[in-house]
């Protein structure tokens, strides 16, 4: 709330800087693994954008629908295994070390 009374009660210039509440928000909304996809996806964006512009206009929307699929689709199969009690190979998993 006060994020949003900042935002409107203040000059353009710092009003910009302020985050949107609802953009803090939403990686407690869909997890964080999301928010990490939507992090690397923006950093690919920002390059392909420095490399070449005017394709990367035309391309992005295709190649982030396809992710977001792709992303949508490992959800069976992973959900599937979790119901089997697998694992998958590619699991990290901090415990502590045992102290001599």
């Amino acid at each position: 709330m006060l994020a949003n009374f900042t935002r409107d009660v203040c000059p353009e210039k710092i009003r910009k800087v302020v985050p949107l509440p609802m953009a803090m928000a939403v990686p407690f909304l869909v997890g964080a693994y999301f928010a990490i996809d939507m992090c690397v996806g923006s950093l690919i964006v920002f390059i392909w954008h420095r490399v070449n512009k005017q394709k990367a206009k035309l391309i992005i929307p295709a190649v982030a629908s396809g992710l977001i699929c792709g992303d949508g689709l490992w959800i069976l199969p992973s959900s599937i295994l979790s119901l089997a009690r697998i694992n998958p190979p590619i699991c990290m998993n901090f415990v502590p070390t045992k102290s001599k």
